[in-house]
């Protein structure tokens, strides 16, 4: 007898990077606007809902489902922004985590950190 068990692979890519420019092209200050693109890629043999969050970023979580990889559709591209405070000022970077997680699997992170300072500078 033979069988032919095909396992799940639920892998996923999260790929998230800044693409705004600061005013000033050097450093973000406060109430200016960072605007990331984050791609979600399903990397797995199935098709699958990938719940994306970035508790930093002035949108709510989003979920998007991917076909299987290989097949149309197997990424989305999401923008998410994020207003510049006094907190991200204070520490002169804003460090921004995304993770896309997939029912029942570990969360997959991806980090980006900006400059941020004072207009004048210290």
């Amino acid at each position: 007898r033979s069988s032919d068990l095909s396992l799940e692979n639920k892998e996923i890519e999260v790929v998230k990077e800044t693409t705004s420019t600061p005013a000033n092209n050097e450093f973000y200050v406060k109430d200016e606007v960072i605007t990331y693109e984050v791609t979600v890629t399903n990397k797995g043999n199935i098709a699958q809902t990938v719940k994306v969050s970035d508790p930093n970023a002035d949108e709510d979580d989003v979920e998007v489902t991917l076909a299987k990889s290989g097949d149309e559709g197997d990424y989305a591209v999401l923008t998410f922004t994020h207003k510049v405070t006094d907190e991200d000022v204070e520490a002169r970077k804003v460090t921004n985590v995304v993770t896309g997680t997939v029912e029942g699997e570990d969360p997959v992170p991806s980090e980006v950190e900006d400059p941020a300072d004072e207009e004048n500078g210290y």
